[in-house]
C-alpha cells in the first residue's frame, strides 16, 4: 500500500498546474475584475482526471480494494463571505462538481400582505301590480294599478376576514294609484323600518300624486371578526326563529307570505354580537332601536328592542331558545329544526307578555311545519300556526288588523288556527311553478297564491303570479253608532279582491 504524499506537494502542484485549467470565477459587478476561483485536487492511482462516469462512491478503487485511507482529498473553496479568507478543506470526501450557477441565499420572508376585498353589486327590479276590486263600499270601484321601479347597490368592503364594512342605498319609484286598493298584495320594496338616524328621504309624497320617489341607506354596519366571536353595528336585518310560512318569533319588520319580493328585509339599527362556544353552539345578543322618533327620541324602553338567543345541536336537531324585550313586552321563545327520514321539521313558539297599558292578556303564537322532496324536481311543505291572540268571529278582524302589533308588523292575521301548503315544481331548469295557499281554519277562507318565474337570462328573472281569495264576501249594511262601518266582515280573505302582478329583476 502506498503511503500519503506530503500535502505540501500536493499544494505545489495545484499552484503550477491551476492556471491551466482552473475557470475563472464569477465577475465581480463593482470592480469588473475576476473572483476567486473554485479549485479542487484529487489524487488517483493514476494521476489522471477522475472519469465523470464513475459511480464509484465507497471509496474503493478497480480491484475491491480499500482505498480511503491512501487516496487523499484537498479542496480549496471560496467563503460564503466574498471579501473573507478562502475556506480550505483537507481530506474531505470528494463531491461531484454543481451544474449551472449556485443558487443565492435564500431572503427572509416578506411580510404577508393584507387580504382586502372591495366589491360593487346591487340590482334593479321592476313591478306591475294589479288589483280588481268586487263591489263593495269599502273597495274603489274601477280596478287599480301601480308601477314599482326598485334600484339598489351596495358597495362592501373586508379585509383580512378580520373586518368588513357594507352600505346599500335602494332608491325606488312608485307610480299609480295613491289610494287603498284594498289588496294585501305588497312588493317588499321600498320598505322602511324604524331608524335612529334619519337615512331616509322622498320626493313627490303629496296625496294627490301619482307619483312617489324614496331612497333608503337600507344597511350601514361594520362588522368585527375574532376568534369565536362576532360583532355587528348599525344598520342592518334582524331574524330569528325558523318559520316558513308563519314567524312567532320574526319581531322586528317580519314579512308575510303576501308580499311577492322577500330578498331584502328592511335593516333597523342594532349592535349584534354572536359567540361561539363551541362547534355546534351560538350565543347571540342584539339590542335594536324600534321606535318613532329617531335620535331625536326619548330613547325610553317602548323604543327598544332587545334578545339574548341560544342555539345548540343534538344529534340531527337544532335546538334554540330566547328572551326577548320588544318595545316593552317580554317574550320567551324555542325553535326547533330537525329531521324524520328524509323531510324537514321546523317548530317555533313564542309567549308574549304585553306592557300594561296595551290591556291584553298574555298570548301564545306557534308554528310546526314539514317539508320534503318527492322527486328530485319537486318540494312540498306544510305549516300549521295557531295565535291565542286572533278571534273566531270574522266581526272582530278589523279591530285585531288596526291594533299597535298589527301596525308594527309583528301579525298580520285576525283568526287563532291556520294552514299554509306549498309546491313548487321544477318544469324546466329554467321555468319553475309555484302553488302556496294559506286557510283560517276558525273563519273559512282561503288565500291562494300561484306564481312561475322563468331564469331569461344568467342575471335576470321573469315573474308573474296572483293572489285568488276565496270565502264569503262582507254584506253591505246599513251604518249605525255602534258600527259605523257600512259593511259586515263575513270571512278574513273574503275581504282581499283579486290581485296580480308581473316582475322583472336584473342583477349586476
Amino acid at each position: 500500500m502506498r503511503g500519503a504524499r506530503p500535502v505540501w506537494g500536493a499544494v505545489w502542484c495545484l499552484v503550477l498546474a491551476g492556471p491551466v485549467w482552473a475557470a475563472p470565477g464569477p465577475v465581480d459587478g463593482d470592480t469588473g475584475s475576476e473572483g476567486p476561483a473554485d479549485v479542487r485536487v484529487e489524487d488517483t492511482d493514476t494521476g489522471s482526471t477522475p472519469d465523470p462516469m464513475d459511480t464509484d462512491t465507497e471509496g474503493t478503487d478497480s480491484d475491491g480494494e480499500d482505498t480511503d485511507a491512501e487516496d487523499t482529498d484537498i479542496s480549496v473553496a471560496p467563503s460564503p463571505d466574498p471579501e473573507g479568507p478562502e475556506a480550505v478543506s483537507v481530506g474531505a470526501p470528494s463531491a461531484a462538481p454543481a451544474e449551472g450557477p449556485v443558487a443565492p441565499p435564500e431572503a427572509p420572508e416578506a411580510r404577508r400582505a393584507l387580504d382586502v376585498v372591495a366589491k360593487a353589486t346591487g340590482h334593479v327590479k321592476a313591478f306591475a301590480t294589479a288589483s280588481f276590486p268586487y263591489e263593495s263600499p269599502i273597495l274603489p270601484d274601477a280596478p287599480q294599478g301601480q308601477g314599482f321601479l326598485d334600484q339598489r347597490l351596495t358597495l362592501s368592503l373586508a379585509v383580512d376576514e378580520v373586518f368588513e364594512a357594507e352600505v346599500a342605498h335602494a332608491l325606488t319609484a312608485t307610480i299609480g294609484a295613491a289610494q287603498a286598493t284594498g289588496s294585501v298584495l305588497g312588493t317588499g320594496v321600498g320598505a322602511t323600518a324604524p331608524q335612529a338616524l334619519p337615512l331616509t328621504w322622498t320626493a313627490f309624497d303629496d296625496p294627490d300624486s301619482t307619483l312617489r320617489l324614496q331612497g333608503r341607506v337600507d344597511r350601514l354596519v361594520l362588522r368585527g371578526h375574532a376568534p369565536q366571536v362576532d360583532l355587528a353595528l348599525g344598520r342592518q336585518p334582524i331574524s330569528f326563529g325558523n318559520g316558513r310560512f308563519f314567524t312567532p318569533m320574526d319581531l322586528v319588520q317580519p314579512f308575510t307570505p303576501a308580499v311577492i319580493d322577500t330578498e331584502f328585509k328592511p335593516g333597523v339599527d342594532a349592535f349584534r354580537i354572536d359567540v361561539y362556544p363551541s362547534f355546534s353552539s351560538a350565543i347571540t345578543g342584539v339590542v335594536a332601536y324600534t321606535g318613532n322618533e329617531g335620535w331625536k327620541g326619548d330613547w325610553t324602553a317602548e323604543e327598544i328592542t332587545g334578545a339574548v338567543y341560544g342555539q345548540g345541536t343534538v344529534g340531527v336537531t337544532d335546538l334554540g331558545g330566547m328572551y326577548a324585550w320588544v318595545e316593552g313586552d317580554h317574550v320567551v321563545a324555542a325553535t326547533l329544526a330537525s329531521a324524520i327520514g328524509p323531510a324537514g321539521v321546523i317548530g317555533d313558539v313564542a309567549v308574549t307578555v304585553p306592557r300594561d297599558d296595551l290591556d291584553e292578556p298574555v298570548f301564545v303564537r306557534a308554528t310546526l311545519g314539514m317539508d320534503g322532496r318527492p322527486t328530485g324536481t319537486t318540494t312540498v311543505s306544510a305549516e300549521v300556526y295557531v295565535q291565542s291572540l286572533g278571534s273566531t268571529d270574522p266581526a272582530d278582524l278589523l279591530d285585531t288588523l288596526g291594533s299597535e302589533r298589527a301596525m308594527r308588523g309583528e301579525i298580520w292575521l285576525a283568526g287563532i288556527a291556520y294552514l299554509g301548503t306549498s309546491l313548487t315544481q321544477e318544469i324546466t331548469p329554467l321555468v319553475t311553478f309555484s302553488l302556496s295557499t294559506i286557510t283560517n281554519l276558525t273563519q273559512p277562507s282561503t288565500l291562494i297564491l300561484p306564481g312561475i318565474s322563468w331564469s331569461i337570462a344568467g342575471n335576470a328573472d321573469l315573474a308573474a303570479g296572483a293572489y285568488l281569495p276565496v270565502g264569503e264576501r262582507p254584506e253591505t249594511r246599513t251604518p249605525t253608532l255602534e258600527d259605523p262601518l257600512p259593511v259586515a266582515i263575513r270571512s278574513e280573505f273574503g275581504t282581499y279582491p283579486f290581485s296580480a302582478y308581473l316582475q322583472v329583476r336584473a342583477y349586476f
